[in-house]
């Protein structure tokens, strides 16, 4: 198994002091079966440079809590002990690859380096003023203050892009429409989750579950609906958007499924247009959160102390 440590300590194991990943899998998910290769592959070749462990969640189900873990498989990396980047589902190897090299290369300051750049300054809702006022106060109106989050601080620097993405959201996500919406929020967390925007995924877990009433239980059923007894028409539902938002070539036999089991023109562009919307807004977390100050964002305005903790990612 090339140079990887099956572990039940994190501790223990990051006492080495190098940068270092772990695979955090369980017995019956499809897609760690589908990582393990890749994650063999690459403990070897970079063997010495870094250190590769994995964890089986059914065993280390109090410690895969304790890390906010909620979907497998999960990739975490550390530097010097702590974590430093985390990735949810399967990566191809040129980035996986990727954040390795970055890691290792990572030289590590005694004295905090300052930026010699200016973050982007979102709106904060105590700064919003004409048209980005009036789209904050319906937003919290139709949502709630919790679901004010800072997406809607980076649109509201142009109010126009503002209005356009809240009306797009809600016509997909909250008013009525041909698709049920929780489903069409479930493809949001499949998509969100795939791309590995951390807040993003938290944020469609916390409005399925707070503002849509699905169970917890259910809520992992979808992180992991291949493997779970979701209704299939659930599940063919969510590996399309799932495909689509990721740019993943749909076969022939899926497209099909979608149609033996019901979906309508409308839906189809409706589902498929979620998960475009959902990548392209998740791709905006996962790449430009960081130079921003979401991490002042009022806690007021975060649907969970997770997302608060992760509003840069």
């Amino acid at each position: 198994m090339g140079n990887i440590q099956e572990i039940g300590s994190i501790d223990q194991f990051l006492k080495v002091g190098k940068a270092a990943v772990i695979d955090f899998y369980g017995n019956n998910c499809q897609a760690c079966r589908m990582l393990a290769p890749l994650f063999d592959s690459l403990s070897t070749q970079f063997k010495g440079k870094m250190s590769f462990a994995k964890m089986n969640i059914d065993d280390n189900a109090n410690i895969a809590g304790q890390l906010g873990i909620k979907s497998i498989p999960t990739l975490i990396f550390f530097q010097d002990g702590k974590e430093v980047d985390r990735h949810i589902g399967v990566l191809s190897r040129a980035a996986f690859q990727k954040k390795i090299e970055s890691l290792i290369s990572f030289k590590r300051q005694e004295k905090e380096v300052k930026m010699d750049w200016q973050v982007l300054k979102l709106v904060k809702p105590n700064e919003a003023t004409g048209e980005a006022k009036e789209v904050y106060d319906e937003i919290v109106r139709v949502e709630g203050a919790r679901w004010l989050v800072p997406l809607w601080g980076f649109f509201a620097i142009r109010p126009k892009l503002l209005r356009h993405v809240w009306n797009t959201l809600r016509n997909l996500e909250i008013d009525e429409g041909p698709t049920p919406r929780p489903l069409m929020s479930a493809i949001s967390l499949v998509v969100a989750t795939g791309i590995g925007c951390l807040r993003c995924a938290n944020y469609h877990e916390e409005t399925l579950r707070q503002r849509l009433g699905v169970s917890k239980e259910y809520v992992d059923k979808i992180r992991n609906f291949e493997s779970s007894d979701l209704p299939e028409k659930e599940k063919v539902a969510l590996r399309f958007g799932r495909k689509v938002g990721l740019g993943i070539e749909l076969e022939d036999s899926e497209f099909k499924a979608v149609r033996d089991h019901g979906y309508t023109d409308e839906q189809i562009v409706e589902m498929a247009y979620i998960a475009i919307f959902e990548a392209g807004l998740a791709r905006h977390a996962f790449t430009l959160a960081r130079f921003e100050d979401a991490l002042d964002w009022p806690e007021e305005n975060t649907p969970s102390e997770f997302y608060k903790k992760h509003a840069d990612q």
